[in-house]
């Protein structure tokens, strides 16, 4: 979100800044070691201090600031230092708290930005966040203005009532020192919508020191299925070898997972996809009609650093020191298991899967898991090794900003064949593997453009880089044969250069009809160039197993067009509360099946600090979460299944980027969520019927 308010927009009446004793204890440029006042509307002159765009703000007793927002893009209001607020100096606050009720009928999407400069604007200089507030509910909304520790994506729990949530913030990190202004606003909405604020108030940091427990769970926090003794965990497992007594697998499955009571279909000894009645469906070795419905990072292990934070831990045992990473998850599979631990929780988890409804156990998984031979498996294919499309000769940022592999460099296609023939060497002949994910998440165009693309981020950066890059050869060889010289490409771009070899800079506002339309053919070279090498190393390498795709979150309509031409299966990770049959109408239009490789909800109810990119109140609002969405998938016809990210909780303090969230099937004491896996095992075993019943 790039939009942000106007500064020179007309302000309210120059009253309001004399009107300034709102928090009359915040000193005038620095809140001190503790939190200042919260920030109230004790009378309607509160209300000269803020600062509408789109909005209209009135007061009602006894003192409330009800919000309408217009119909617009960003309609919003704006909290300015020196009008709605003294301190510029952040450096003690935690978070900021919005007391706030949602008035209408509708779940309202809210939206906070805390700006660290006059010239943020939605990308620089800020860091955003959402809620989504439910028909008229009253909560607390904490939007945490900073990580709490590197390499965290959040941080324990601000203190801020019971009646409290905490938003999804992202962005870089806040000069503290220097916060300039604040934001309540929507994005888009499709009609006047309300809000009513009550208060805003500053919370201090949460102490850090000693929030690890010896079993990786929170100290400071109580909640059911938290372990408090190590005796617990070996109670647990016999408690788990009952219930999987008392719950076998669904009865109407074959051994592969399939649809033992469903047609009997050509038995090949190995999965593949085929539509039937205009629905797509994948078929399992034995012919029975296969959804997959499956699990990603099925493995014993869920490990994070622990440099510059050891003294967040209670206790770290030696092996970790050694080793700077700390992996409570695999100790307490030991713990719990004992001397033959890794057999034991293979078994087990292969017993869990189908107990719990699944069929799959997706990508980045453990081959032990693989090699049981209980559960079908997808395997996972990563190149890497290329120089990337960049104007910037080859810089590589990792996170949101990085680039696209150069797949017209000319080691491409051996050095991908080579990690195709590696990656696929040990399962081509193994008829539990369903087939191969190559690649994860190609940055394909802009992040900024998460999904269909529109900036065409890729073809400027290679027009735009040093002449010798491949993919800025490959561009203006396409060019060439169109526009014929220089100059006349030049005039229909509206560039000025007067050399092939001159860098082009143009920026996504600068693109017309002619850039736009040469852009797209580039991205399609560039995709029959990727598709093709690909395709062929899997038809090489893995002829009898299905080539699943590079997992599209970037989806420009070019290259899913081009995927459709090569995959046997197309994948996208599809982060939404549900899949909406509109948006996703084109898949039925690609010619081949498609299926899901991520998606997740998460919630912070039992000791975990984030909820993970789908945010849910509660445990059991997760589990309802997760039904809903699955249901959606099933009903739409070419889709052949979807998988869930992932097994267990990341770990509580990040993993490798950070990530610490709530989106396991079980926790870091390889505890099962019960809400989540019986709801799971409610819907699951539904599959069969709610696909074959989908819209063609």
């Amino acid at each position: 979100m790039r939009a942000y308010f106007d500064n020179t927009a007309p302000r309210a009446a120059l009253a309001g800044r004399f009107l300034l004793l709102l928090v009359a204890s915040i000193s005038l440029n620095v809140f001190g070691a503790e939190p200042p006042p919260p920030l109230g509307f004790p009378d309607s002159n509160a209300l000269l201090r803020l600062s509408a765009s789109s909005a209209t703000l009135r007061w009602t007793s006894p003192g409330t600031a009800h919000v309408e927002f217009q119909k617009a893009a960003w309609p919003g209001v704006r909290f300015e230092v020196g009008k709605a607020y003294e301190a510029t100096n952040w450096s003690a606050v935690g978070g900021l708290a919005l007391d706030l009720r949602n008035p209408g009928d509708v779940p309202l999407d809210v939206h906070v930005r805390v700006d660290d400069d006059p010239k943020a604007n939605g990308a620089v200089h800020c860091r955003q966040g959402h809620a989504t507030v439910g028909p008229r509910e009253r909560v607390t909304l904490v939007f945490p203005v900073e990580t709490t520790a590197t390499g965290m994506r959040a941080g324990p729990p601000l203190e801020a009532g019971k009646n409290s949530r905490r938003m999804q913030v992202s962005g870089k990190p806040l000069d503290g020192s220097h916060i300039v202004a604040f934001l309540v606003f929507l994005a888009k909405p499709d009609q006047p919508r309300s809000l009513e604020l009550f208060s805003v108030r500053w919370l201090p940091k949460p102490e850090l020191r000693g929030i690890v427990d010896q079993f990786g769970q929170y100290t400071r926090a109580e909640w059911p299925g938290k372990v408090h003794a190590e005796a617990e965990l070996a109670e647990r497992c016999a408690k788990d070898y009952h219930w999987l007594q008392e719950h076998p697998p669904i009865a109407d499955r074959d051994e592969f997972g399939g649809w033992k009571k469903g047609p009997q279909l050509k038995v090949t000894g190995f999965f593949r996809a085929e539509q039937r009645d205009g629905r797509w469906w994948l078929v399992t070795p034995s012919g029975h009609l296969f959804w997959s419905i499956g699990s990603t990072c099925v493995r014993p292990e869920s490990s994070g650093p622990i440099k510059g934070r050891e003294t967040m831990f209670s206790s770290l045992p030696d092996e970790f020191t050694k080793r700077g990473q700390a992996d409570f998850y695999r100790l307490n599979l030991e713990r719990k298991y004992g001397e033959n631990w890794l057999a034991e929780w293979v078994g087990t988890t292969c017993a869990r899967l189908p107990a719990w409804g699944f069929n799959t156990i997706a990508n980045w998984s453990a081959s032990d898991t693989f090699r049981a031979h209980k559960v079908p498996y997808t395997a996972t294919v990563s190149c890497g090794g290329l120089p990337f499309i960049s104007a910037e000769e080859y810089k590589h940022v990792p996170g949101p900003a990085h680039r696209l592999p150069d797949f017209f460099n000319e080691r491409f296609p051996e050095h991908y064949e080579a990690a195709i023939a590696k990656a696929t060497a040990e399962w081509r002949d193994d008829p539990w593997c369903i087939g191969y994910f190559v690649d994860n998440e190609l940055a394909w165009d802009s992040w900024a453009q998460l999904g269909t693309g529109g900036e065409y981020l890729t073809a400027r950066e290679a027009i735009g880089a040093p002449p010798t890059l491949s993919a800025r050869q490959a561009f203006v060889k396409l060019l060439r044969a169109k526009y014929g010289n220089v100059d006349a490409f030049a005039k229909a771009w509206g560039v000025a250069i007067r050399s092939w070899d001159d860098p082009v800079t143009i920026k996504p506002a600068q693109l017309n009809a002619a850039s736009r339309a040469d852009c797209s053919a580039f991205m399609t070279a560039l995709a029959e160039r990727y598709f093709s090498v690909v395709s062929a190393a899997m038809k090489k390498h893995a002829q009898n197993q299905l080539y699943l795709g590079c997992r599209f979150a970037i989806r420009p309509k070019e290259v899913v067009a081009v995927a459709a031409k090569y995959c046997d299966v197309v994948s996208f990770n599809i982060y939404a509360d549900t899949v909406d049959p509109e948006k996703w109408k084109s898949a039925n239009d690609l010619g081949k099946p498609v299926i899901i490789g991520e998606f997740h909800f998460g919630a912070t109810d039992r000791g975990m600090f984030h909820t993970g990119l789908r945010p849910t109140k509660s445990q059991a609002e997760r589990a309802k979460a997760y039904a809903k969405y699955v249901r959606s998938v099933l009903v739409m016809s070419a889709f052949v299944g979807c998988h869930w990210f992932q097994y267990v909780d990341q770990p509580l303090t990040g993993r490798f980027d950070g990530e610490n969230y709530n989106i396991g099937l079980v926790s870091v004491t390889d505890t099962p969520y019960p809400e989540l896996t019986a709801e799971a095992r409610k819907v699951n075993a539904q599959v069969y019927q709610l696909h074959r019943n989908a819209a063609r």
